[in-house]
């Protein structure tokens, strides 16, 4: 797969996750998520993992703690003005928590297959500081159409950083 590929299929998955499918579809994406990730990550999707779960896991106790110990009630139950159970909010808390889980898991999925390209297309770039003659356009086009991938890698991998921070901010620091 190539990277604009895993782009898409993380676009399309984080989407349909967003739009919030019930149950059953949402156990086809994660199914179609655990494909993605066995065929083109391989070991690397444990690592991604662990990271989702840094993420979530203290916005989720932070949210079971609001959401169920003070309100007790789903945000439902609330605008229907009826009178609610801790359970309901307890299943509001997870569903946003499992979605938002799976939103890191797909971005930090293809984010590692986009670098995991990069790095063997490096492979094959000539070694230019090493030859005394001058490069031909073959091994000028080769360098430069790495550079382009390396420059849109690092400025999508630092909108990524500066995001994260941004949430990070919103969500624990406020």
């Amino acid at each position: 797969m190539t990277p604009n590929g895993a782009i898409a299929v993380a676009f399309i998955m984080i989407a349909l996750a967003i739009a919030g499918p019930g149950p059953r579809g949402f156990a086809v994406l994660l199914v179609l998520a655990a494909g993605f990730a066995i065929v083109e990550v391989r070991g690397a999707t444990w690592t991604a993992l662990r990271r989702a779960a840094v993420v979530v896991v203290p916005l989720a106790a932070f949210m079971g703690f609001i959401w169920v110990g003070i309100v007790g009630r789903a945000p439902a139950e609330i605008a229907a003005d009826v009178p609610g159970t801790r359970a309901a909010a307890l299943i509001h808390v997870l569903s946003i928590c499992l979605r938002l889980f799976f939103v890191v898991t797909v971005i930090q999925l293809a984010v590692l297959i986009w670098l995991e390209m990069l790095l063997a297309r490096s492979r094959f770039i000539p070694a230019l500081s090493f030859v005394e003659q001058p490069p031909t356009y073959t091994e000028t086009h080769a360098v430069q159409r790495f550079e382009a991938s390396l420059s849109g890698f690092s400025t999508v991998w630092n909108y990524l950083a500066v995001m994260a921070m941004l949430f990070w901010l919103l969500f624990y620091a406020l």
